[in-house]
């Protein structure tokens, strides 16, 4: 086919009137234009449109309310436009573009959030992380996506999501609402982070603030203390998820001698105390637990 060219113009510092709603727009204004628009349409034009703007031109705008709005030339109106925010970048993206018009970026109900997002909480529970939120109200509330953050970004950088579960909304209603997930052991061992990405009921969608997840504990054995010992010693070991663990003492022929501890523990932190029970020698202690072993030396002087 024949090559195409469209353009955007912008005009900074210019802010679009009667937004629906009454809604204050960021202020700058775009125009799509092209020099044979009739020819695109033949085309088969689709577009995905990707506007941007500066802080100083926020105002008081909440970010995360923000969206495309297109004016419609036949119907001498502006109309707002499934699209998604995203403050990081100071962005707003819509796909699926048809239509030559000039377009704004304004917020939601007039720069209300739809849903009013008054708690939310994400912190490890054993070997998951359960997860709870609540609403004050809610608009044309589609649901919530519960998204992760698999590997911590570097400074500066933007982390990578993916949505892991989606949990429905009230649709519209005053009324507090509360919410709980929980993600499993197998999302919870590999997950950093995790964010809220509330959808509304044409496709708007509007993120939380994401929530940090402490580190999983490694299967790890610390080195006895002190060692050598006289009296008696203590040892640290950290287990990543609820397991059955066996803390053993051999000696030097790999013969059992003092089990230290055994039993069903919590994932994270643990301490365990050796007695007198152990003669002058060099011992090996084994920490084992789900097919996982970990060895420190001890020597004991009497």
């Amino acid at each position: 086919g024949t090559a195409r060219s469209a353009a955007f113009s912008v005009e900074p510092g210019l802010a679009p009137e009667n937004l629906p709603g009454g809604a204050t727009p960021v202020a700058r204004r775009f125009f799509l234009a092209a020099e044979a628009p009739d020819a695109f349409m033949a085309d088969g034009f689709e577009a995905t449109v990707r506007l941007c703007y500066l802080d100083s031109e926020l105002g008081t705008l909440n970010e995360s309310t923000l969206s495309l709005y297109r004016y419609n030339i036949f119907a001498g109106e502006w109309q707002r436009v499934p699209s998604t925010p995203d403050p990081a970048t100071n962005c707003v993206t819509a796909t699926g573009v048809t239509m030559f018009s000039p377009w704004a970026i304004g917020p939601v109900g007039g720069g209300a959030l739809p849903v009013e997002l008054s708690a939310f909480t994400a912190a490890r529970d054993g070997d998951a992380v359960r997860l709870a939120w609540t609403t004050d109200s809610e608009t044309r509330n589609t649901g919530f996506g519960v998204e992760i953050a698999e590997t911590a970004a570097a400074a500066g950088a933007t982390p990578s999501w993916r949505e892991v579960a989606f949990v429905p909304g009230a649709g519209t209603t005053s009324e507090r609402r509360s919410y709980a997930h929980t993600l499993t052991p197998a999302t919870a061992a590999r997950a950093t982070r995790v964010r809220l990405r509330q959808v509304d009921t044409d496709g708007t969608a509007t993120y939380s603030a994401a929530v940090e997840l402490a580190a999983v504990a490694e299967f790890a054995l610390g080195r006895p203390y002190p060692n050598p010992a006289r009296a008696g010693a203590t040892v640290r070991f950290t287990l990543p998820r609820a397991m059955h663990v066996r803390l053993v003492a051999y000696d030097l022929l790999g013969r059992a001698v003092a089990t230290v501890t055994e039993g069903d523990l919590d994932a994270g932190a643990h301490t365990a105390t050796l007695g007198a029970e152990l003669a002058s020698g060099t011992y090996v202690l084994r920490l084992e637990g789900r097919g996982l072993t970990r060895t420190q030396p001890l020597t004991v002087l009497r």
